[in-house]
């Protein structure tokens, strides 16, 4: 029984504190209350593509109670989007966007109050249209309770057309002193003003024509803008960067102005030229080769002394400031000097029993001597010269080569002994090296005869008995006859001990040469060889001992026959006299 009457007494203050909280709650959904909301759009018409702020109003009429927990969901009609980072608020809250949508969650409007919730926002139709946007039922809450309220409803009146936009592209490069001329195309609704800023210096825009002209006159890159307006946003721009270059680099030096050959030592002096491109220029070989001696300078110029003959190629390029080249190939044919070659036979006639002596020499090319060797051929009856030379049968064997290499001078000499009485052609080539051609000589004609000799002539060697390692010494060969006053002519050899070092010639009876004295102490043996002429045979002259001292040293005494026989002797007696005084 006590149980069913606590029960009774629970329910009936349950149901006094419902009616009291029913004193107190807010309208009901739908219902119009202390919570009001209105939707505007400023200005209520736009054209196609520009802004109007969407104002939402919450206003709180109660006049102790604030409203709170205020949430709504606001979706765009189709064509109205959200002008990116526009909305603002004043009534705390969070608000969450989409690009056609914005919901806000947790408003507060204190009592007897208003706040606004504003968003930027913007349509674009080609036509004129009239778009009603309309907000989700907006909660809120009192302190004693909530409630809601129907969406409220705006209407914004677009006036329709196109925005306008650049459809051509960036205006492309362009160079001095070449005409230009670029069309800039727009799309959208008419009119549309178009204006183009940061052209380069010669060059202009032309609203009536849209067209970029003019002639560049400055080098350089060049920003500028295109910019399109015809009332309906987003107006248009385009940024651009025109490149103004020079006139095309080119070399301009042909390659025929190196082109005829150049003989090897030759200087060569020349400067390749450009043109167009922006200076200075740099010129290097990118390919090939430059002939030996000869070097390009980066301002162009070629020069040097070749020092190798054959042909080269090379491919030179030049680069100008702005990185921009041209290229050119190149030959250069260095060729070999000719050399000039002069030949003396001696003697002539030659006597049977004489030697025939060749002597030949290459004309040096200023301080350039030949080097190489002389071929001498000696051809009588049935032999001849090789091509190319015209001396003989060319059925018939080619004769014995001679060959002499030539001295520091450019000169040689080729001696032939023993030559039968015939008629001969003595055919002399020189073989040529790095820096002279192969040079020949017209065949000679020589002839060996029989004839009669006056004896041999006196050959007398002179030279000093003793002389320091690597001196020199001084020779002299005096060659007189025993039974004529006739002079002998021609020439001497001298040999070193055995081996020839030295050819002279004779004048008037004499000849001189200098020799080196060897590195060693010790000693060498001079001999002089006279080859004969036409009057007088062949003849030698007795070997001559030279001593040779170490540097500095003292010379060695040379002893006669009697001074030697006298030293042995008294060797002996003091030998004798101390075998005595031994016990």
């Amino acid at each position: 029984m006590e149980t069913i009457r606590g029960a009774m007494c629970r329910l009936a203050l349950g149901l006094l504190v419902l009616g009291a909280a029913g004193l107190f709650a807010g309208p009901a959904a739908g219902q119009v209350g202390p919570f009001k909301a209105t939707k505007t759009f400023a200005p209520p018409t736009i054209l196609s593509g520009n802004p109007a702020t969407l104002t939402i109003r919450l206003q709180n009429t109660d006049k102790t109670l604030a409203a709170s927990a205020i949430s709504f969901t606001d979706t765009f009609p189709a064509g109205m989007v959200l002008v990116p980072g526009s909305p603002t608020f004043q009534c705390g809250g969070n608000l969450v966007f989409s690009a056609n949508a914005f919901t806000f969650t947790n408003g507060t409007v204190p009592a007897a109050s208003f706040c606004d919730v504003l968003v930027t926002v913007t349509a674009n139709s080609p036509t004129s249209i009239t778009l009603t946007n309309v907000t989700s039922t907006i909660s809120y809450f009192y302190a004693v309770g909530g409630g809601s309220i129907p969406g409220v409803t705006g209407a914004l009146n677009v006036t329709g057309g196109l925005p306008p936009a650049i459809t051509s592209p960036p205006p492309p490069g362009g160079q001095i002193g070449v005409p230009y001329d670029f069309a800039v195309t727009v799309f959208g609704t008419a009119p549309i003003a178009t204006t183009v800023t940061g052209l380069p210096p010669g060059l202009s825009f032309s609203p009536a024509t849209l067209h970029i002209t003019g002639t560049p006159t400055t080098v350089g890159v060049f920003a500028g803008t295109i910019s399109a307006s015809n009332g309906f946003l987003p107006n248009a721009t385009q940024n651009f960067t025109i490149n103004i270059q020079p006139p095309p680099l080119s070399i301009v030096t042909p390659p025929s102005s190196i082109a005829p050959p150049v003989l090897i030592g030759t200087p060569i002096d020349v400067t390749l030229q450009a043109v167009g491109g922006s200076p200075p220029y740099v010129w290097t070989v990118v390919g090939g080769a430059l002939p030996p001696g000869v070097t390009l300078g980066r301002d162009g110029h070629l020069a040097g002394t070749p020092t190798a003959a054959g042909t080269y190629t090379f491919v030179v390029q030049v680069n100008d400031a702005l990185g921009r080249s041209a290229i050119q190939t190149y030959i250069l044919d260095i060729v070999k000097i000719a050399g000039t070659l002069t030949v003396a036979v001696t003697p002539k006639p030659v006597v049977s029993g004489q030697t025939m002596t060749v002597a030949a020499a290459i004309a040096s090319a200023g301080a350039v001597v030949a080097t190489g060797t002389i071929d001498v051929y000696i051809a009588g009856t049935g032999m001849r010269c090789p091509l190319p030379f015209k001396f003989g049968d060319p059925a018939s064997p080619v004769a014995p080569l001679r060959t002499a290499a030539l001295d520091a001078t450019g000169h040689a000499l080729v001696a032939a002994p023993n030559l039968k009485i015939d008629d001969y052609g003595v055919c002399v080539r020189y073989s040529g090296d790095a820096i002279f051609n192969q040079a020949f000589a017209v065949p000679i004609d020589a002839y060996v005869i029989k004839g009669v000799l006056l004896p041999p002539p006196k050959v007398a060697l002179s030279v000093p008995d003793n002389v320091a390692s690597s001196a020199a010494i001084p020779v002299r060969v005096d060659v007189t006859s025993l039974e004529s006053a006739a002079v002998p002519g021609g020439s001497v050899r001298i040999f070193a001990n055995g081996a020839p070092v030295a050819t002279a010639a004779l004048a008037g009876g004499v000849a001189y040469a200098m020799l080196s004295a060897p590195a060693a102490p010790g000693s060498m043996s001079l001999a002089a060889e006279y080859s004969g002429d036409g009057v007088f045979a062949p003849a030698s002259s007795e070997p001559a001992l030279i001593l040779v001292n170490a540097p500095g040293g003292l010379p060695i005494p040379s002893l006669s026959d009697a001074a030697l026989a006298l030293l042995a002797l008294l060797l002996a007696g003091v030998a004798a006299q101390r075998l005595r005084r031994r016990p």
